[in-house]
């Protein structure tokens, strides 16, 4: 889990679109699925998915599907396969709007590596993917794929040109700390924080 303040409105079992928007951004995630299931003993199962987009903060699709229940079924395996069909059912459905709304500009967006070099502790790191998530225009999506030492590998999803992005970062009043930017480093981009 990330390390983040929870608080009760996040652990609540009903979750507000808001509320999934910031779980989603805490796991940097493109898109939240979320859902509910009905068992109806002896008759059906009725499962419910509503698909968000994070980064644009939208509905994208919505869809159910009731499944019958043999009558006298009360096994928790037989259960669960039935729940999973129903599942199964809607995500055929479910998964096209998703990428369907997730390619939409698709070709301006630019995946880049960064590396974060000589942080001191993880609290600069968490402070610097605020930075980039809250106040940089056009960043999408940032996650943390490797650690190694005082260097953290971040990938970001930026909709623009990797000379855009770094324009809009290293000018940036907000910036966390002061930091220089070097050449490609194992195909990254260099952030090493100045002391």
């Amino acid at each position: 889990m990330p390390e983040d303040d929870f608080t009760s409105e996040m652990r609540a079992l009903d979750l507000a679109d808001p509320v999934l928007f910031k779980w989603g951004r805490l796991f940097s995630a493109d898109v939240v699925i979320h859902g509910k299931c009905q068992i109806i003993e002896g008759e059906q199962v009725t499962v419910e998915l509503t698909a968000l987009n994070i980064g644009k903060e939208h509905f994208v699709f919505q869809d159910a599907q009731a499944e019958g229940l043999e009558e006298g079924v009360d096994q928790f395996d037989e259960i669960i396969r039935v729940v999973e069909r129903a599942v199964n059912k809607i995500a055929g459905r479910l998964s096209p709007a998703i990428l369907k709304d997730v390619e939409v500009g698709d070709s301006k967006r630019s995946t880049l590596l960064l590396m974060l070099k000589g942080l001191e502790n993880f609290k600069q790191f968490r402070e610097f993917k605020a930075f980039l998530e809250k106040e940089v225009k056009g960043v999408q999506s940032v996650k943390q794929t490797k650690v190694r030492g005082k260097t953290i590998y971040i990938t970001v999803i930026y909709s623009g040109e990797e000379e855009s992005f770094l324009d809009r970062v290293l000018h940036h009043a907000k910036l966390p700390f002061q930091t220089e930017v070097s050449g490609s480093e194992e195909g990254a981009i260099v952030f090493e924080l100045k002391r």
